[in-house]
């Protein structure tokens, strides 16, 4: 209490003052002239354990501070810089360095979704571990056979018609027999050699499954798949447009303006776009419709062989491939137009 009381007076001489007022004796001066020295002693003891501002309120020291915690370090990461390889989205790679869509935007003033390869990003976040940095598949050469399109190509090799397309400078879809092709993806099992490639092209109809050529919609509806499936697990998001995050008419509408089609915003609008075709006539690349209580609120890309992809819902895991024959699906199963010419 002695260093508080002490810290109230202006000056020594006021304190002084005061005490020789009260006509003390020399022994009791004494003891408050050893007080007053052990008072200041007190007083700059107490100044290095802590700092007073200017209106004498002590405030903790900054040596004694708790350091800072690793997590509030983890945003200094320094930005390192990325390659954009085969399969690559924003989204993938976004999700892979544990950063944001946004962010990687930012960084590198973009306006588009769209990435090129062998494209430079400059990435601020935690890169993947060395035995995930890269996670491209191994490339090989294959030679175009009889009933070879490029969609059946990347379905076989796991890997999508843009991939192809940009490894091999190809502008069309139009293939030529014993044509060499570079494609990076998982090749087909030995046992079922590449001759199976082909045979996926040429199924018949009663299946569902694509009759593909080298011309035509068909052709397109590949390469409109291929660039569907790049968004495989993007996330849900109600009136999202972008590969930030989908709803189920945002998803349709941002696939086919990547091929010049302007389709309508909401699912009830596309679903009136087109020519209706009955579900035992489904090709790939139609739009499936569904509704409730009556009325149209989703809407996917038929995909073939009964299933079809879309932007489900945050539960399911935002774009998803489905099943038309799935009860919940089958139950609300509405319809089908063919926009693709």
């Amino acid at each position: 209490m002695i260093v508080l009381d002490l810290r109230k007076l202006a000056n020594v001489k006021e304190f002084l003052f005061k005490a020789t007022s009260l006509r003390y004796s020399k022994a009791v001066m004494i003891i408050l002239l050893i007080a007053l020295a052990m008072g200041v002693g007190g007083y700059k003891l107490l100044g290095r354990a802590h700092s007073v501002d200017t209106n004498n309120t002590i405030v903790a020291d900054a040596a004694t501070q708790p350091a800072p915690q690793a997590s509030d370090q983890a945003s200094n990461v320094p930005p390192t810089t990325y390659t954009v390889k085969p399969g690559d989205t924003l989204w993938s790679i976004a999700r892979a360095y544990n950063t944001t869509v946004d962010t990687i935007m930012a960084l590198n003033n973009l306006t588009t979704d769209n990435l090129s390869l062998d494209q430079k990003l400059i990435v601020a976040g935690t890169a993947p571990a060395a035995n995930q940095a890269s996670n491209v598949p191994p490339t090989t050469n294959y030679t175009v056979k009889p009933g070879d399109t490029l969609w059946s190509i990347a379905r076989a090799y796991n890997t999508t018609v843009d991939t192809i397309k940009t490894m091999n400078n190809l502008t069309t879809d139009n293939l030529s027999l014993e044509q060499k092709l570079l494609v990076a993806g998982t090749a087909p099992a030995a046992s079922s050699g590449t001759s199976s490639i082909a045979n996926t092209s040429t199924a018949s109809k009663s299946d569902n499954t694509q009759v593909a050529s080298r011309s035509g919609s068909t052709t397109l509806a590949g390469s409109v798949l291929s660039k569907a499936a790049q968004y495989l697990h993007t996330p849900y998001v109600w009136g999202g447009t972008s590969p930030r995050g989908f709803d189920c008419s945002g998803f349709v509408q941002y696939v086919y303006r990547q091929y010049g089609y302007s389709l309508p915003r909401t699912a009830a609008d596309q679903a009136a776009v087109g020519k209706k075709v009955s579900k035992k006539d489904l090709k790939p690349g139609d739009l499936v419709y569904f509704a409730s209580g009556g009325a149209i609120d989703h809407i996917g890309i038929y995909a073939g062989n009964g299933k079809f992809i879309h932007s489900s819902s945050p539960r399911s895991g935002g774009v998803i491939y489905s099943s038309l024959s799935e009860s919940y699906y089958a139950a609300r199963y509405a319809g089908a137009t063919r926009v693709l010419r």
